[in-house]
């Protein structure tokens, strides 16, 4: 036996074993080899997620301590499992193992297509400093990896100046201060001998250095019937930031960074999404061509190399008739071969159902069902219920429809339960007011969260980023149990706010706000505003949402799984699952991990069908294989 570093255990590939049907196996040397292939994983604390952790003397008690991986599934759960001398078996060291996490409402292939080296740990960055110390280690790691200096350094869509210090609440459009952002020396100093690009959104506010200046305008002038980015050379700022993606994007290659955009996720602990596609409609960093889009992707699908497990959801673009937008539909699914694939599934429509003006939209709710597919619905609510109540009634039968990141309250609830439709409607929620579109500071949260948990309703975790909002799981986590926004205001846990503050903003206040109203109390069971007289200036009370941290680690794995309509392949630990799991930098459930940390937290290892896909570099967690 030898110990092998965590390096080396970066290219321990599992060996995938044949399963075999019929009578049992005679060969015993076959047996043997099957039997050395498996993965072991012991001393950990494993948390399965398939009910929430028991509690003694206020510590959470794991589930078992051993696992075992044969090929891609998880084979056997229990405590001191006994692996053969000639397996692979990695010591946990008593750290805390959960299901890989999965994100139900993300626009992740687009998020693939972004050029460039993404930087999304700038997530978590509070301060501008903050967030060039993160640049610099970016462009520190990739001079040390011989990265050409031809390479653009990213950070496009995800965040939103009012995450920063300098940008105080209340500031940006709507007659506050001005944001701040960083200089042009900031990023020349941080970027060092790369070219640097952020990007606020899908349209908006961009800035570069100066070689992202120099090297914009070459893009300019060499490509044909290139927009003109419209750079300022004293501030960087980039007046056209869709005519800079577009010319940023022949800089990079999409298979390369498609891996690098994964494995992020995978450091964080992601697994598992279920994409929700785009629009032609979008503009700049926010568009997505449904019929050529899906091209890297498949590549990769073809090659064995996909690190995240995907789930997809097809747009309906401005697709007519509705025999088209079905015809494309069972297109992707075939690109991707079987339906009950595992790594890449066309599971329905949604969240957009295309031109429903013209196709109808129960038409396109009938197809979806005829053909046994689910039914995502943008900001869900009673009448789409109803809508797909009258598609199932009219073809007989009925699959799934979610509500995709909506703020249901009683009337829903009740709608759901009067129609028997319990295994039928799931929640997508999701932490959208967390930056506000900048209204973070000042605003409610209308998402129900601990309402939808206790309503015992089917439920997951959907950030909708990588555009508005952060695609972290544990910034999601943070905001759900602490029911804190960016700023610290109590969103979702009694902040006191007034609707003039609310509103201030502009769009991204009264959308912060949804249904509530002056007092706080201001809905009825359907979530219809019944204020009569309002005053801008009285004090407005958020209700208080947060949920526990086993709570939200259980949206975000078993709940997710019931939404992607794959709760019999993964989102919990237990034997017969697909090997999902994620070892995590810090234990979630000790009181000893403040809640100030939790969105540090991060993965230290990531398996994904029974793969390593990631091990932190700077983790102790090491292997013993027989030699």
């Amino acid at each position: 036996m030898k110990n092998v570093s965590t390096a080396e255990l970066r290219t321990i590939a599992l060996v995938t074993v044949a399963l075999l049907a019929g009578g049992a196996l005679n060969d015993a040397v076959a047996q043997d080899e099957d039997a050395c292939a498996d993965l072991y994983l012991v001393n950990g604390r494993f948390f399965s997620m398939a009910e929430l952790p028991q509690t003694a003397d206020g510590v959470a008690q794991s589930d078992f301590n051993s696992l075992r991986i044969a090929s891609n599934v998880i084979a056997e759960v229990g405590d001191d499992l006994v692996a053969p001398d000639c397996t692979t078996t990695i010591d946990l060291d008593g750290k805390s193992v959960i299901p890989g996490l999965s994100d139900t409402h993300m626009h992740f292939i687009r998020a693939t297509l972004r050029p460039g080296y993404d930087t999304r740990e700038l997530e978590l960055s509070r301060s501008i400093p903050e967030a060039m110390d993160m640049i610099a280690a970016k462009s520190a790691a990739m001079a040390e990896a011989g990265v050409s200096t031809d390479q653009w350094i990213t950070f496009i869509g995800g965040w939103d100046p009012i995450q920063w210090d300098e940008n105080p609440v209340g500031s940006g459009p709507g007659g506050g201060p001005a944001y701040v952002f960083p200089t042009l020396e900031q990023m020349d100093a941080a970027a060092g001998d790369y070219p640097f690009y952020i990007h606020l959104r899908s349209t908006e506010d961009a800035y570069t250095n100066s070689l992202g200046m120099v090297r914009l305008n070459e893009l300019a002038a060499m490509t044909e019937g290139a927009g003109d980015p419209q750079i300022d050379p004293d501030t960087g700022f980039v007046a056209d930031s869709t005519a800079a993606f577009v010319l940023i994007k022949q800089d990079s290659d999409p298979r390369d960074q498609a891996i690098r955009v994964m494995r992020g996720f995978n450091s964080v602990g992601l697994t598992s999404v279920v994409d929700v596609g785009g629009s032609i409609r979008g503009m700049g960093a926010q568009y997505f061509n449904v019929f050529s889009d899906y091209e890297t992707m498949k590549a990769l699908y073809d090659a064995d190399e996909l690190t995240i497990r995907v789930r997809a959801r097809v747009q309906g673009d401005l697709i007519t008739p509705v025999e088209d937008y079905e015809a494309l539909v069972h297109s992707i699914a075939a690109r991707f071969g079987s339906e009950d694939d595992s790594m890449f599934k066309v599971i329905g429509l949604g969240e957009d159902l295309g031109d429903i003006a013209t196709n109808g939209y129960q038409n396109v709710v009938e197809m979806a069902i005829s053909n046994g597919w689910q039914v995502g619905k943008h900001a869900g609510q009673l009448a789409d219920i109803e809508t797909y109540h009258a598609a199932a009634v009219a073809t007989g039968k009925a699959t799934r429809l979610t509500l995709e990141h909506s703020s249901p309250g009683q009337s829903e609830f009740d709608s759901i339960k009067a129609l028997g439709y319990e295994n039928v409607v799931g929640i997508n929620l999701s932490s959208h007011a967390f930056l506000g579109r900048g209204a973070a500071g000042r605003v409610c949260d209308s998402v129900r969260f601990r309402s939808v948990v206790e309503s015992g309703l089917h439920a997951g975790i959907g950030t909708d980023s990588t555009n508005a909002q952060p695609s972290n799981p544990w910034i999601n986590i943070y905001a759900m149990v602490t029911g804190k926004d960016v700023k610290g205001f109590g969103l979702r846990a009694g902040g006191v706010t007034t609707l003039r503050a609310a509103t201030a903003g502009g769009m991204g206040g009264m959308a912060g706000m949804g249904a509530m109203g002056a007092g706080g109390a201001g809905v009825n069971a359907g979530g219809a505003n019944t204020a009569t007289a309002v005053d801008p200036d009285a004090p407005i009370t958020c209700p208080d949402e947060r949920v526990s941290r086993a709570q939200a680690v259980q949206l975000y794995t078993r709940g997710s799984a019931w939404l992607a309509g794959s709760e019999d392949d993964y989102g919990t630990l237990e034997a017969g699952k697909l090997a999902d799991l994620v070892v995590l930098s810090d234990d979630l459930f000790s009181p000893s991990v403040s809640d100030d940390e939790i969105q540090g937290i991060h993965s230290l290892m990531t398996i994904v069908d029974g793969k390593i896909v990631f091990v932190d570099e700077n983790t102790g967690i090491t292997a013993e294989i027989d030699e």
